[in-house]
């Protein structure tokens, strides 16, 4: 479902409305193009699981050449086999501009060393991973089709109400609520903010470096920039003393190292695979995740001696580090254990044996610091089974009485948006921080329809000057923090954590250190953004991510 446009009186248009620069509701039938293109890139991507000689692969003599290979020079083999077979056809690999920073948004090159082999051998791993293929699968497919046709009714019309006065939703009863909901319940804990890389990186260094068991990294993106081999350098070292263990999600890894930030050193020259850096002269084991359906494992956990975790949207990269705005936190206490245990639980899935090793994890046990102050923390989740973190704050901004404020750097998902409109249209004060631009053109395009749309039904919407990629939300008090943007990908099917509570101080501490100095830093929208015809393009493509 497209975005709703409230202020068009009944009977407009789709015409009136796309020239309005905003999104819109559409009628079932407007779902039919991007169903059948997420259908067909299935069809396509089940027919490119063949045998390499089918796809032009490697021949019986190339098999044997290729045993005792590194990782990276599988990569190449089978990228040189694909990137012929383009050049075949008489197509390119175009360089285009594009990218992460909004002063300087750095350069994009297409990622092909590595996409294709992984492309390939992630739907090949499907052989071993039968059960948890077969859920991502109906996962994608229903919510690209059924799962839109969701009716979400006409918006409200007419002039806007002021602020409400009310005093917020009752917090207590809104946690009672929440575990009928979600079917999850809150555990003991605490939660540090750690906002920007100038905070975070110096304190996880601080952690390792102290550790004396143990170090689970699981992230969603380890690039191959100067700062990320210098972080694994650390790594590396700190293996020969402790049980080193890194997951990463291949495909997003692989994206990510095709953007290049004008920041980095000329110098620079990057290892063609991270996995094989890792583990030249350590004791470091790593496995990289395959993506089937192009799903992701968009996590970013990191604990530390079963005892400290960090928990956030920050992946190991230079801009995380040094030129995004961004959010991560250290958590303590019983909370960890569950962490702890999607940790191993992934850790088995991603093994050779696959699903059957999942059923062999082993336990998970943390270990809580003295002496701490704990209360009530909520984890929240996104898998192919289950939508909790979307669940619960569609479900937060249904109750909001008195404020809402979000700060996410992707908002396309429809009917999210169109309850924040209805919570407007209440009287909540509703404000939303986005970037100024964002690292993708397409969910650029996509915000700034998105961004139209809520100014012209009287949600504050804020442009933080620079790159944000911060994930946070407090409704009337409780807070949702986290990895999960508010796009179909990250509150459908691919795999995400967040982290809930309604503690005073937590509540008070985001207020103060991100809403409050954001919304400062940010300019406040007073006016549409211009909209090109293109945008209507982007605006499919970004309800499919």
């Amino acid at each position: 479902m497209k975005k709703g446009v409230p202020r068009m009186k009944t009977g407009t248009g789709v015409a009136e409305a796309r020239a309005a620069g905003s999104r819109q509701l559409p009628s079932r039938s407007s779902r039919v193009l991007p169903t059948a293109i997420t259908l067909i890139t299935v069809a396509l991507t089940m027919g490119m699981t063949g045998s390499p000689e089918a796809m032009g692969g490697e021949t019986a003599e190339q098999t044997s050449v290729r045993q005792g290979r590194s990782e990276a020079e599988m990569e190449r083999l089978w990228d040189s086999v694909i990137h012929d077979k383009v050049q075949d056809h008489g197509l390119e690999f175009p360089a285009v501009e594009g990218g992460a920073d909004t002063d300087d948004p750095g350069t994009w090159r297409p990622p092909s060393p590595g996409i294709a082999s992984h492309t390939v051998l992630s739907h090949l791993s499907i052989l071993t991973r039968p059960v948890s293929s077969a859920l991502k699968l109906l996962s994608v497919m229903t919510s690209a089709g059924l799962d839109d046709y969701v009716v979400v009714g006409p918006l409200p019309q007419g002039s806007l109400p002021p602020l409400s006065e009310e005093e917020g939703m009752d917090l207590d009863r809104w946690e009672e609520e929440l575990d009928e909901i979600t079917d999850t319940k809150s555990t003991p804990g605490n939660i540090r903010l750690l906002i920007d890389g100038e905070e975070f990186f110096p304190r996880l260094e601080e952690a390792i470096a102290a550790a004396g068991e143990s170090v689970d990294l699981q992230i969603y993106i380890y690039d191959n920039d100067d700062y990320a081999l210098q972080f694994s350098d650390l790594i590396r070292e700190r293996s020969k003393d402790l049980d080193v263990r890194i997951i990463f999600d291949g495909l997003g890894s692989i994206l990510a190292r095709g953007v290049y930030p004008k920041s980095i050193p000329d110098d620079h020259r990057p290892p063609a695979s991270m996995s094989d850096y890792l583990r030249e002269g350590s004791n470091v084991r790593v496995r990289r995740l395959a993506n089937p359906w192009f799903t992701f494992n968009h996590t970013k956990s990191i604990i530390v001696d079963s005892g400290i975790a960090f928990l956030g949207g920050m992946n190991i990269g230079r801009e995380y580090r040094y030129d995004w705005h961004d959010l991560m936190f250290e958590v303590h206490g019983p909370v960890i254990g569950p962490l702890g245990m999607d940790f191993e639980s992934t850790w088995a899935y991603s093994g050779l044996l696959g699903d059957l090793s999942f059923l062999l994890r082993r336990s998970y046990r943390a270990r809580v610091l003295p002496g701490e102050r704990y209360y009530p923390v909520r984890i929240l989740r996104t898998t192919s089974r289950r939508a909790e973190i979307y669940l619960a704050q569609i479900a937060a901004v249904q109750r909001a009485r008195k404020f809402i404020y979000i700060e996410n750097p992707y908002i396309s998902d429809d009917r999210f948006l169109s309850e924040l409109i209805r919570a407007r249209r209440r009287g909540v004060d509703v404000r939303v921080v986005i970037p100024f631009r964002a690292n993708w053109p397409v969910m650029q395009r996509s915000n700034l329809l998105a961004a139209n749309t809520m100014l012209e039904n009287g949600i504050k919407v804020y442009l933080y000057p620079r790159m944000s990629h911060l994930k946070a939300a407090v409704y009337d008090g409780w807070v949702c923090l986290g990895l999960a943007n508010l796009d179909k990908g990250s509150l459908r099917f691919n795999r995400e954590i967040n982290m809930a509570t309604s503690d005073p101080e937590v509540t008070a501490e985001v207020m103060e250190r991100i809403f409050d100095k954001d919304f400062e830093e940010s300019t406040l929208m007073t006016d549409p953004r211009d909209t090109r015809l293109i945008d209507l393009i982007n605006e499919l493509l970004a309800d499919l991510l």
